[in-house]
Parts: structure tokens; C-alpha cells; sequence
């Protein structure tokens, strides 16, 4: 038997298969293992946008026909569906249906789990225990289990990682231009940059960043970001301050034994504004967390409220003036 009919193929994800058709299936399935390795990597990516329970059912049909339809025109040009045409065609249908939900394929003889997020960041906790948070409009792919030598997941887009520690098996994030490898810390990994680069920041611990065009390998030190620009296939190094880098993921801008003029620099860079300060302690440190918001008039009421000072603001021009 080469290959499933369209009839029975569409019958099969609708759940609507006679008792003759599913023997039919078992008979398919029993004689490849890269049949029933196909057939189910279809069902699983089907079920997981059929099943997302945000998804617009009239989206849904909508995406069910093109899917349809992309599978047949495919089997008429060949006599069997390889599974990398499986996976371009599904990619029609999630991309009508999804909202972050979790894809399950084959890629080679591994399975693997490929998670969307859209419009809200994504928590995940890996096999290995990692946890990711992924942000908007970023994809993250990465084997159901681990292997023995190394941990390895593939990232488009932007996520914080705090890795779990295992000397025995690195842990490899992979992007369009860079690679790193870690054996247990916290650092976030953008592959969508601003000016077209590539950016690896860490916060925690140490990490290995190599620069797969020209073989490239740096290592980072907790506050410094590696930015790789894709146009000239150039890496820097700078200083930052890592927790202001990672905001997005939980709204937060922490502060931990910072003076007032470091605390101004974070708002700088977060709020694109600039900031002059007079009549207040510069060497003075402070500790604490202030709720990141859209406007920095209220991030700056709310500072006030533990560090004594008034402020003005006119266009992107702040002034912090203590009382």
C-alpha cells in the first residue's frame, strides 16, 4: 500500500473513519515506520490548534480547508508526503488558529516540541527543568527529552533562561547567528535585536556565546551583553545592567544597592528619556522593585515614594530634584 487517500486522511483528523478505513489506516501504518511516524505528526500539530481553546472556530474551518487542500495538491506531485512538506502545510493552518500553544513533530528520528507565543509572555519549564520565559512574538523548539550530551533548544525571537545545572550536559540556545553554551545560569537571548542584531545579555553565572558565521567565542560575565550585527557580521561586548534587559518578562524594574544616579540611567535606557538630578546623595544606595508602567511619571511618583525627591518633566527632558 503507497499511500492514503485524501478521503481517508481527512476522515481520519475529522474522526470520522469507518470500521473498513481504519483498518486500512492500521495496515499503512504497521508497513513504515515513516508512515505512522507521518501520520502522526500530522494529528498532533491538527489537535493542537483544533484543541486550543482561543482559537476562532470560523478560523479554524477556514484554516482546515487550505490544509486540506495544500495536502492534496501536494499528493498529486508526488507519491508520498516527505515530512518536512507535513510541517510547511501545518504551518498554514496553526498560523490562522494558534495563540501559544505547544507543536509536537518528528525531526529526524527525534520528537521535538516547537511552542508559539504571540501576543503574552509564555512561561515554560523544560524537560530538564529549565525555565523559559518566552516573549512575544518569539518561537522556541526543543526535544521532549534531553540527550545525554548536551541540551539543546532553538529560539526565534526573544526569551530569559534560568538554566538548571548539569555539568554533565551543557546547555545550548542556538539563533540565527549565535550559539550559547552554559551549564546552569540566567541570561536573555534576543535574535531580533534593534538595527538588525543579534543579543546575548547575562545576568547570573557565565556563558559561552560563539558566533557561528566566523567561528567566533566570547565569554560573557554577569552584566555584559554580546551584540552581533548581522550586516557586518561584527560582535561587540558592552556593559549593561542585565535586570533592566529583562523587564519584559515580568513588568518589574528591580534595584539592588544602586545610587540614584545608576537608578537614572536604568529609566534612560527604559524610557528613552534623559535625566539630570540635583540636591540628592549620589553615593547613597537604595534596594528594591518598582512596577514597570507605560508612562515614567508613575514609575518615578512610586520611587518617591522611598527616596525623597520631586520631580519635572517637559518633552524627554527629567529633572529629579531632592526635597
Amino acid at each position: 500500500m503507497d499511500q492514503l487517500s485524501d478521503k481517508i486522511l481527512k476522515d481520519y483528523l475529522l474522526g470520522r473513519c469507518s470500521t473498513k478505513e481504519l483498518e486500512e489506516i492500521d495496515r499503512w501504518i504497521q508497513s513504515s515506520e515513516a508512515n505512522a511516524k507521518w501520520l502522526f505528526s500530522v494529528e498532533d500539530m491538527y489537535y493542537a490548534g483544533k484543541h486550543n481553546p482561543y482559537a476562532d472556530p470560523a478560523k479554524i474551518q477556514r484554516a482546515e480547508i487550505r490544509l486540506f487542500q495544500e495536502l492534496s495538491r501536494e499528493r498529486q506531485e508526488r507519491r508520498r508526503i516527505h515530512i518536512q512538506s507535513v510541517l510547511r502545510y501545518a504551518a498554514v493552518f496553526f498560523g490562522l488558529v494558534l495563540m501559544g500553544v505547544f507543536i509536537y513533530y518528528y525531526q529526524g528520528d527525534t520528537r521535538m516540541v516547537e511552542i508559539a507565543s504571540t501576543n503574552q509572555v509564555k512561561e515554560v519549564t523544560l524537560p530538564d527543568g529549565t525555565h523559559v520565559w518566552l516573549n512575544k512574538s518569539s518561537r522556541l523548539k526543543y526535544p521532549v527529552v534531553f540527550g545525554t550530551e548536551t541540551r539543546k533548544v532553538e529560539l526565534e525571537g526573544e526569551a530569559l533562561f534560568r538554566v538548571t545545572k548539569d555539568k554533565k550536559r551543557p546547555f545550548l540556545v542556538k539563533g540565527d547567528c549565535l550559539e550559547t553554551r552554559v551549564l546552569g545560569t540566567v541570561f536573555n537571548f534576543n535574535t531580533q535585536g534593534k538595527g538588525g542584531s543579534e543579543e546575548v545579555t547575562l545576568q547570573e553565572g557565565k556563558v559561552m556565546v560563539e558566533n557561528l558565521r566566523q567561528k567566533g567565542l566570547i565569554t560573557l560575565k554577569p552584566n555584559q551583553k554580546a551584540i552581533f550585527d548581522k550586516a557586518t557580521g561584527a560582535m561587540a561586548v558592552e556593559m549593561v545592567y542585565a535586570p533592566s534587559v529583562t523587564v519584559w518578562h515580568n513588568n518589574m524594574i528591580p534595584f539592588v544597592n544602586m545610587r540614584i544616579t545608576e537608578i537614572a540611567s536604568v529609566l534612560e535606557k527604559i524610557y528613552h528619556v534623559k535625566i539630570t538630578i540635583a540636591h540628592l546623595d549620589k553615593e547613597a544606595t537604595y534596594t528594591g522593585d518598582v512596577r514597570r508602567s507605560e508612562s515614567i511619571d508613575t514609575v518615578l511618583e512610586n520611587l518617591s515614594y522611598s527616596i525623597p525627591f520631586k520631580y519635572q518633566i517637559e518633552g524627554n527632558q527629567v529633572k529629579m530634584i531632592g526635597k
